[in-house]
Parts: structure tokens; sequence; C-alpha cells
């Protein structure tokens, strides 16, 4: 009997051993949520790499890098393009990760406005 008392402290004290080890260890960092915006282009500020656009009564915020591929044409037929062929008015779908309530985009098809 005292054996069997002793042997069950001692998995208690594993057990518990382990649960606070697993509680420890560093939790996985959730990857960052992925979104998309579309719109008219309203503006484009190249000092602060933002580009705003409007969809009905909605502005929102798209943020630019170096890195954000930016395509003119439609998903199905598009080209290369830039930020310097974007033009207020234009229609611009943009997607990637969301800093915020801004956009972080990676890549983002324009089309131009007729």
């Amino acid at each position: 009997m005292q054996r069997t008392f002793v042997k069950m402290i001692g998995v208690l004290l594993l057990s518990l051993v382990l649960v606070f080890l697993a509680s420890a260890a560093p939790q996985a960092k959730k990857p960052p949520k992925i979104g998309q915006l579309s719109g008219n282009v309203q503006g484009i500020n190249k000092t602060s790499s933002e580009i705003t656009l409007q969809k009905g009564n909605t502005k929102r915020i798209v943020i630019y890098s170096a890195d954000t591929k930016f395509n003119m044409g439609s998903s199905q037929k598009s080209t290369p393009s830039s930020i310097d062929q974007v033009k207020k008015g234009d229609y611009m779908y943009c997607g990637g990760p969301w800093n915020g309530v801004k956009l972080a985009a990676t890549t983002c098809t324009v089309r131009a406005s007729k």
C-alpha cells in the first residue's frame, strides 16, 4: 500500500511537471490574416506609400512597398505594371495581409478608367 501511494505521488508530480512544461512552451505565432480590397483609386500618396480606394461611400487605405506586384488589365489577362502607371479613377483590386485597418498589398491589379 505504501509503495502504491509513493508511485501515485511520483506519477502526479511527473504529470504536473509535464503540464507546466507544455504550458510554458512558446505558442505558435498565428499567420497574418489575409484580405482583399477593391475600389476606385481616390488618391495616391507616394511619400507614405499609401493608396486610398473608395467603394460606395467607404474609403480604405492600401499600403504598398517595393515588393508589391502591380499588374495592368484583369485577373484573366494582365501585364506587369508599376505604381507610376496607376491614376486617380482607376479601378484597383489588391490582396495581402492586414496591418491593423490597412491592407499591406502583395499584389494589385489595376484596370484603367474609361
